[in-house]
Parts: C-alpha cells; structure tokens; sequence
C-alpha cells in the first residue's frame, strides 16, 4: 500500500507540473480535478480575504502617513491633497466593512482586492492631476501599489493585467485633462512615467504568474498528502483491528495447546526422556509466543485510544516480593544474585496491578537477559516528595550505549548484546511497559553505562498510608501468585479450574507467559557432541531450544557436534571433520552467511556439504545463500523428516563426490606411473639397443685396432729413420688410436658391465685419490676442497669407482675451463656416513648448465660439446656403474653458478 501510495503522490506531482506548463492559471484550474479544484478555491478564498485585510490596514495606513509627504513637498496643495487621502481611506474602510460582512464569496473578494488597487491607484493619480500631471513626483505612488498589491495578494495572471493595464489608462488620462502634457518637456516626462510603470506592471503580472502556479503546486501536493495521510489512518486503523483480532484468535488456541501439554506433563511419569523435553520445549515456547500475542493485543488496544489500565489501592511490599520471588529462579539459574532493597516505611500504590506487574516482569527478565553471570540485580522502591512512588531495577551488567538509550522504548528496536548477538524478542517490552506506565500518569526513565549496568526507574504517583484505607497487612487485591518453573507451568489447569466463573480460563497461562525467559547466556558455550554414525554433522545454532531438538533428532543418525556460534569454526572442522554443516542464518558476531563464504573460501572443504537455517523466505535471501556457497537451505518451521531427509541426501552426494575425487586421484596416480613406466621401459629399450651396437662395433673394430696400433708401435721403434714431417704425422696417427682406444673401452664398460657380486672392500678415499693424480692435468688450477674421512670404507669394484670419479672430476675441470677466468675455480669434494648410506657431493662453480640439458645429462650419447670432444657416454656409464652398486647418482645446476652430483654409496 505505501508503494501504491507513493506513486499515486508521485503521479499527482506530475500531473501538477503539467498543468503548471499552461499559460494561464484560470485556463489551467477550468481543466483540473473539480475535487481539487473547489478545495483550492474554498482555500484561496480563505488566503484572499486574509490578506486583503492585512492589506487594506497597509494602505490607509500609509495613505494617511502621506500626509507628511504633502507637508514638505507639496505644501501649498496640502489642504487639496489631505482630502483625496480622507475620501480613499474612507473608501478603504467601506471595503472592509464589505469584507467581514460576506468574506466567504470568491467573487466578492476578488472583486474587493481589485477595487482596494485601484482606489489607492485612484487617489495617487488625483494628487497627480492637482500636482503638476505629468510632472509630478506622486506617479511613484502608483508603482508602489501595483509592487505592494502583487506581493501581499494571491493574485491571478488575469487580474494583475487587468488592474496594471486599468492604472496606467487612468494616469495617462489624468495627465492628458491637466494639460501640461503639451507644455515644454512635458511630454517626456509623461513617457518616462509611464515606462517605469509599464515595467512595474510587467513584473508584476510575470510575479503573480509564478507565485499562482507556486500556490497551486504546493496547494495540490499537501491536498494529496493530506489524502493519502487520511488513507493510511484508514489502513493504520484496519491494521490494529487486524492485530487486535488476530491476537484475540491467536490466544485461544494456544491455551488449548499449553493446556493438553501440561496434562501430560503432570499425568504421565513415564515419559520417554527425549518425548518429556520435546514437551518441554514445545511448552515454553508456547508460552513465548504467548507473551508476544499479550503484549501485541496491549499495544494495540492503546492504539485505538482504550484504557486499559483498572487501578486499585494495595501494598507495594508483598506485592513487588512476590513478583521477584516468581523470577528468581532464572537468576538463580544464571548465576546472577537478584535481591530486594525494601522500604523500611509501608508504601502504598493506586495502580493496575496485573499492568504494573507486566512492566515489572519486563524490566526483571531484562536485566537477567543482559547481565553476566556472578554479577547482581537489585530491586527497590521508596516514597518521594510531591506523593511520588519511585520503583528501580538496577543491574551491574552489559550495560547501554549512549546511542541506544535514546531508542530504547521505541517499538521494534532491539538493543544488542554482548558480541553484538541479538536476544529472542521483536522489541515491543519496553515500548509497551512505557505506555503503560504513562497511563498510570508516571513515568519510565533509564540510564546506564556501558560495561557498569544498568538501572530503571518507575515514577508513579503515590498514596498516602492515611488515604489509602488499607491496613499494613491488608490489600484489596489478591497478591500475584508465581509461577514456579520457566519450562512448565505446573499449576495451570489447576488454577484455571478453580478460579471464578468470570474469570478467564488460563489466566494463569497468559500470566505465567510474561515470566518465561529462555536465556542464551545461561546456556553452556561448551562444544557438545552427542551420538554415533558413519557420518559426523557439526551444528551452530544460537538458539538453545532450536539446538536441542535438532540434536536431538540427528544424534539418533549421526555423530553430531553442537555449537553455538562459529567463533572456533576453523578448529571445529580441523578437530571433528564433519561431512555437513548446519548453519543458522543469524548468529552473534559472524552470521551464518559469513562463515559460509569462509568454509567456501578454501579448498580442503570443497567437499563439505553447508546447509543453511533460516526463516527468511524470500527469494534475494535464497539466492544470497547459494551465491555464498550454500549447498541447501532449510526454512523455519521444518519437519523432522524433511531435516533428515534433507541431510541423508546431501551426505550420500558427499559421499559419491569423496569417491570420485579419490578414484579420480588414483587414476592420476596410475597414469603418472604408466608414464614413468614408459619412460624406463623406452630407456631401457635404447641402452639396450646401444648395448648391442656397441657389442658389435668393438667385436668388428678391436682386432683392427690392434692391427693398427701395433704397426705404429713398430714405426716407432724405428722412428730415427723418418724426418721431422714423418714423426709428427705419426704421433697424431698414435693419438688418434689412443682416443679411439678410450672411446672402445668407454663402449665396453657400457655395454659389458661387470656384476656387483665380483666385489672386495675398499676405502674411499684411496680411491679418490688415485683418481685425483690422474686427473692432475684437468684440474690443474683448480683448489680442491676435499672432505673425505680416512674410515669410509665401500663394498664394490674398485676400478669401476675410478673411472666414476675419474670422469666426475674430469668434466668438473672443464666445466671450469669453460667459465670465466675473474672467478676462483673450485672442486669441493665432501663424504658424509648416514642412515647406514655414504652420501658423496661433488660441487664446481662452472658454468653449470640449463634445465633442459640437465634433464638429459644421464642418457647415452648425449653431450653439448663440439664434434671430437666427447660421445657422451661418461655420465650414462657412471651411472649404470653406481645403480649396480645399489646406489644413486643425481644433479643440481645453476647457469654460471654451480653444478652438484650427489651419489648415494652402501657402506660396507
């Protein structure tokens, strides 16, 4: 409805800012809404007859004080001139005795407001006349009135042209008789006159223009708002008859409910315990919605003006202990100490006292709400000068803000608590404990400090012991009676039997609704885990009874664990790793929302089902969920078996994604070892194929080679016999043999490898050292760090661990050659025994190699260097040599930095 009504305002101003396009006004009104069009005539009328009283004061009071003016300008003419101002304000009171003879006819006082201009215009263009014409001063007479008369009156368009137009007609015809027009100068004089009063004219014709258009703009928006003001009384009224009838509906059928419950309560001793608190919940929660339906049926009532206050004269005594005695044990079970600071004198009170009660109990089940356990509530009252009762409640708790205490008896405003949670309510206590203490004629005041307390103060008017008519023992009404227990009302149905015929049926109920209290900082912030199953379900409700009966129902098929906010979210899931989530919407501190995206946020949850609890059914709301990561959401009020059906089918999909995401990993797995395997196995194929080529190539070259380099061996033993070009051709000849000599036997440790078992032990660093002497050429220059224990001693074939470090040393010294020559050159060479291995590092800082070369290091025939320098079968055979020793060989390397081979021997 408030949308409809803002539209049809915006549409009225629309519809305003078109008729205001027109030219004229009056055209403008004939078009208009006839409604709106007579109540703005009916007001318009009001506004002229006003101002035109006003105005015709302004004038013959101005008129009269013109006759100053006469005195020093005009003295001659003065006696002339005194008599034209009698006759006009003469004329001017005629006009208001018309006016307040008939000031309710539009015409009439248009007619009157035009008249009013044109008499004062009248009287200024006579003393023109008798003055000079033309030449005379007093024709600024008739520009102030036309200024005056379009400023003060609400005229139209129409009726400024017209008076204007009237005015400057008679000037000019003044000015024409009197004759002077003719004379030298005169007729400029005249012209100068009238153009100024021309432009005067102008200006006040476009003025009221503007300032009619103003008046009927403003004059429709406040009509319309005054409509839709009316409208919304109208819906404002059906809307308290609609909670006064609904609270009137609603109160029958939940005594009816909290009736059957106490019955069985009371009746059945042999309650399944999980079916006696299910009852139990179900029964204080009744009577909370039962209070918030008494406390809406009050407001209500005092909206529509009724009185619900019935006074009467008792004891204030009795009658405050027994209130707090009723509330004590929710303090007691709070751990909060509430006592009573009584009155050493009787007071007594003129009140309602099931009203006053209700305002008590409100202020009582606040402070405990908002007080922390271990501190205390003191409630007292007192007699104070001017017969004034005074009652307090005051606490030593949370306190109040500042800010809110300005808002604190507003209704629906909540006050948070501590860590910013929102207690149970809709914020209608204290606004409806004020009300009620303002139909009592007093007064309800608050005032606190935040991390101090509290305290609230009821001033009430007093009756005098002597007056009132009651004995110190006496009272006129029954003492309000506790109830007993916060969770079940154990009288009831019991008081309601045999109370009065007139009386309501529950009275007690409704009464014993106003001191339910389900507090949530009287509940244990302990995380609980109750129940057994395949699955684990992590629960975070803020609302004690919400979260016992949904523990309840899902420790029958799950381990759960409940908490009440997700303060310790992150430690939750690491210590239980539920597979779902169950998370209320609004928490304390963060809600649920919040910690959604939190869960979402990192992947190790990916998994994890989240379901949201809300009472919120809109759709932004569902889709805000989802957007943050919600799997399901849950819409209070639910069923049992939609929770847990809900849940069942969410875990089973856990379930199926935890297993393809295991199968999938699996299968990464197996292909990451298919392609190793192939890897190995396509090596192995080659160094075999290798193994065999090199077979038949030392078979096919070693008998020729021996041919060869024994006829050398021959020429040299008779070399005297050549000249100087002969010998040398023939070192190169036995050089080249030499470098084929290697390279066979390179090829024969590959591809005839002796076997580990033909093995003697030896110590490992008489084998580096004769290793080192044989190297002695290429490194050269070289400072070898060396660190070799003398007692490492290895099990394996001496010769073969030669020609590794041999070969080791010997790239490490060309790896230096090839560096810059700015930098030292050096070989470090280490030996460590651990975990019954012998871990050997040879580092140089060469020129290291690149990535992709170093990937490719170990393969046979592979090498970097030019065509001559080598096979690139020295590390391939280091390697087969140090894997059948039961070793490994690898390598580290940064361009220009370093290169690193780390070998791994069996200690003997």
């Amino acid at each position: 409805m408030a949308l409809a009504h803002s539209g049809n305002f915006a549409d009225g101003t629309a519809e305003s800012r078109d008729l205001a396009a027109g030219p004229i006004l009056g055209e403008r009104l004939e078009s208009s809404d006839p409604e709106l069009l007579d109540a703005y005539k009916q007001a318009d009328t009001v506004r002229r007859a006003s101002r035109l009283r006003i105005g015709i004061w302004i004038s013959a009071v101005g008129m009269l004080a013109g006759v100053t003016l006469d005195y020093f300008v005009y003295p001659e003419h003065i006696l002339r001139l005194f008599l034209i101002r009698i006759l006009a304000v003469a004329a001017l009171f005629i006009l208001l005795f018309l006016l307040n003879a008939e000031r309710r006819s539009r015409t009439l006082v248009k007619g009157l407001g035009i008249s009013m201009a044109l008499i004062d215009n009248l009287a200024f263009t006579a003393m023109v006349f008798f003055v000079g014409g033309a030449f005379s001063s007093y024709y600024a007479g008739i520009n102030l009135v036309l200024l005056g008369m379009s400023v003060l009156l609400p005229w139209t368009f129409r009726e400024t042209l017209w008076v204007c137009v009237v005015s400057i007609a008679i000037y000019s015809f003044a000015c024409l008789i009197e004759g002077g027009l003719f004379q030298t100068g005169g007729f400029s004089a005249f012209f100068n006159n009238v153009f100024f009063i021309a432009i005067t004219g102008v200006i006040c014709v476009v003025s009221a223009e503007f300032q009619a258009r103003a008046r009927f703009q403003d004059f429709e928006l406040r009509h319309r708002l005054d409509m839709h003001n009316q409208k919304l009384q109208e819906l404002d009224k059906l809307k308290t008859n609609f909670f006064s009838n609904i609270t009137h509906e609603l109160r029958t059928p939940l005594a009816l409910i909290l009736g059957p419950i106490d019955t069985v309560l009371k009746r059945c001793d042999n309650l399944d315990e999980r079916v006696h608190e299910n009852l139990i919940v179900a029964q204080r929660n009744s009577l909370r919605l039962l209070k918030l339906i008494n406390d809406l049926l009050d407001l209500t009532r005092m909206e529509q003006g009724d009185n619900v206050i019935s006074k009467k004269r008792f004891k204030l005594h009795s009658y405050v202990e027994e209130i707090v005695d009723s509330v004590r044990h929710l303090a007691t079970g709070k751990g909060v100490a509430l006592r009573v600071d009584a009155s050493a004198e009787p007071v007594y009170l003129e009140a309602d006292p099931a009203r006053l009660e209700k305002v008590i109990l409100n202020l009582l089940t606040n402070a405990i709400k908002f007080t922390r356990r271990g501190d205390s509530i003191r409630v007292g009252w007192d007699s104070l000068p001017g017969a004034q009762t005074r009652i307090f409640v005051e606490d030593s708790g949370v306190g109040i803000k500042q800010e809110d205490q300005a808002r604190i008896f507003d209704r629906f405003y909540q006050v948070s608590g501590e860590g910013g949670s929102r207690e149970q309510g809709v914020g209608i206590g204290l606004a409806l404990a004020k009300e009620l203490v303002a139909q009592h004629g007093g007064e309800l005041e608050v005032s606190s400090e935040v991390g101090k307390g509290s305290r609230f103060t009821i001033l009430l008017p007093g009756v005098n012991a002597l007056d009132s008519g009651l004995s110190d023992g006496g009272s006129e009404v029954p003492e309000p009676r506790p109830a007993e227990d916060s969770q079940a009302v154990d009288e009831v149905k019991d008081r309601a039997e045999a109370s009065a015929a007139g009386s309501q049926p529950f009275l007690e109920a409704f009464r014993s609704a106003d001191r339910t209290l389900v507090n949530r900082n009287s509940e244990s912030d302990e995380i609980t885990v109750s129940g057994t199953g395949k699955h684990t379900v992590l629960v975070i409700e803020d609302e004690p009874d919400m979260m016992r009966y949904i523990g309840g129902l899902l420790s029958e098929h799950y381990k759960t664990v409940r908490a009440r906010d997700g303060r310790n979210l992150a430690y939750l899931v690491e210590t239980y790793q539920p597979q779902l989530i169950l998370l209320d919407w609004m928490l304390p501190g963060r809600d649920g929302l919040t910690l959604c995206r939190e869960i979402r946020s990192q992947r190790d949850h990916d998994t994890r089902k989240i379901v949201m609890l809300t009472a919120r059914v809109d759709e932004e709301s569902k889709v805000l969920a989802l957007e943050a990561g919600a799997d399901d959401f849950l819409l209070k009020p639910f069923s049992s078996i939609e929770l847990i059906t809900r849940i069942d089918n969410l875990l089973r999909s856990s379930e199926l994604q935890a297993e393809l995401k295991q199968s999938n990993q699996e299968l990464r797995n197996t292909l990451e070892k298919l392609q190793q395997t192939e890897a190995h196995l396509i090596q192995s194929e080659k160094i075999n194929a290798l193994g065999s080529l090199s077979a038949g190539l030392l078979h096919e070259i070693n008998n020729p080679l021996n041919y060869v380099f024994s006829g050398v061996q021959l020429l040299e033993m008779d070399s005297s016999a050549f000249d100087a070009n002969t010998r040398e051709v023939l070192a190169d000849i036995k050089e080249g043999l030499v470098r084929v000599n290697d390279v066979m036997r390179d090829l024969k440790t590959f591809a005839y490898p002796e076997k580990p078992g033909q093995v003697s032990d030896f110590l490992l660093h008489e084998v580096f050292e004769s290793a080192r002497k044989l190297t002695s050429k290429e490194t050269m220059g070289v400072d070898l760090k060396i660190e070799l224990s003398d007692d490492l001693m290895v099990e394996g074939q001496k010769t073969q661990w030669m020609h590794v470090f041999v070969n080791l040393l010997t790239n490490a010294g060309k790896a230096l050659e090839a560096c810059c020559s700015e930098r030292e050159k050096t070989i470090e060479v280490s030996a460590k025994r651990q975990d019954g291995r012998i871990t050997l590092v040879f580092r140089d800082n060469g020129v290291g190699m690149p990535d992709e070369v170093r990937q490719r290091v170990f393969e046979p025939f592979f090498t970097t260097r030019d065509v001559g320098q080598g096979m690139g079968m020295g590390l391939s055979v280091c390697r087969t040599i140090v894997e059948n020793h039961g070793g490994t060989i690898s390598v580290e390397s940064e361009p220009d930095q370093h290169t690193t081979f780390t070998l791994t021997i069996p200690v003997s």
